[in-house]
């Protein structure tokens, strides 16, 4: 997230489908929003099982 916050000039955030946020970050950022894209999205989509998530990816991966 941090490679496409400083990379990108527009930004559209996504939460089941629906279009949560549109714009760079900095104008993403002024919508009263604090922190990184990142805690910014999972502030957006109640987004907070990420250590599950990457925990459950990796022994997916060392299985194949």
């Amino acid at each position: 997230m941090e490679v496409v916050q400083k990379l990108s000039d527009r930004i559209i955030l996504l939460n089941e489908g629906k279009i949560v946020a549109d714009g760079n970050f900095e104008q993403i950022k002024d919508c009263s929003f604090d922190g990184s894209l990142e805690e910014i999205f999972n502030t957006l989509t109640g987004f907070e099982d990420h250590d599950n998530l990457c925990s459950e990816f990796v022994s997916i991966l060392k299985e194949v």
